[in-house]
Parts: structure tokens; sequence; C-alpha cells
């Protein structure tokens, strides 16, 4: 351990950097800032989709007189739940696996979002189309 740590100070990277921390992992601390990191990200993406999402159906309502941006809200509280119901179990196995598990399906709710509220079918998409995200295209 001690060696790769010397290693690493002697290559002249930059260990507090996330990208260098997460491309050369040292310990089960680097491997879980790094999906932490990578996590956090995803989740902040996907909450830029939802309030754009939101911001294209306010004051919209649906033939019988339902708000559409308040059933989209509800619609995320009940996806929050699932998440910590599908991933609670990955919580009691591991840190690692839980937000692994947070971390994919962040990643299917954003696409889902995109798809269904972004994407016009008369012009061009209101974001662009996620992509997971990667140590190299992570926000720091």
């Amino acid at each position: 351990m001690i060696t790769l740590l010397i290693a690493a100070l002697l290559s002249g990277q930059d260990y507090n950097d996330p990208a260098n921390r997460c491309a050369n992992p040292m310990n089960g601390l680097d491997v879980s800032a790094c999906t932490e990191m990578l996590l956090n990200a995803e989740t902040a993406r996907m909450d830029r989709y939802l309030a754009a999402a939101s911001a294209t159906l306010e004051g919209r309502k649906s033939e019988s007189g339902e708000d559409f941006a308040a059933a989209l809200a509800e619609s995320q509280t009940r996806w929050e739940a699932y998440a910590d119901t599908a991933c609670g179990l990955a919580r009691d196995a591991s840190r690692f696996l839980e937000q692994d598990c947070r971390g994919g399906l962040t990643q299917e709710r954003t696409l889902y979002l995109w798809t269904f509220f972004l994407v016009q079918e008369d012009g061009p998409a209101l974001l662009d189309q996620p992509e997971p995200i990667t140590v190299e295209t992570a926000p720091e």
C-alpha cells in the first residue's frame, strides 16, 4: 500500500484530483469517494432535467384537470422511495453496491425524463441526451 502511494507521489499526479483518485484507486476509501463523486454528478444532472421537465409542464393540465407539473413532482417523490427501497438491500451488503445501484437508477430516471418530457416532436430536444457520466466527464 505504501509502495503504491509513494509511486503515485513520485509520478507527479495530483492525488487530490478526483480523476486521478478514480483512475488509480489505492483503497476502499478511494473507490467510495470516486463512486460518490459520480453519483453526485448523476444526481445533479437528474435534478437539472427534472427542473427543465417541470418547466415545460408548468400551467398545463390534463383533460380531467390534473396539473401535469404536480403529477411529475409526485412521480419523483415516488421514484425516490422506489430507489431507496431497491437499493436498500445493496446498502446492507456494501456501501459501494448501494452507490452503484443508486447511480444506475438515477441514470435511468434522467433518461426517462429526457425521453418523455424534453424531446420535442417538432424540434430539437430541450437538453442533450444524457450519457453515462464517467470520471473523465464528471464536473468537478
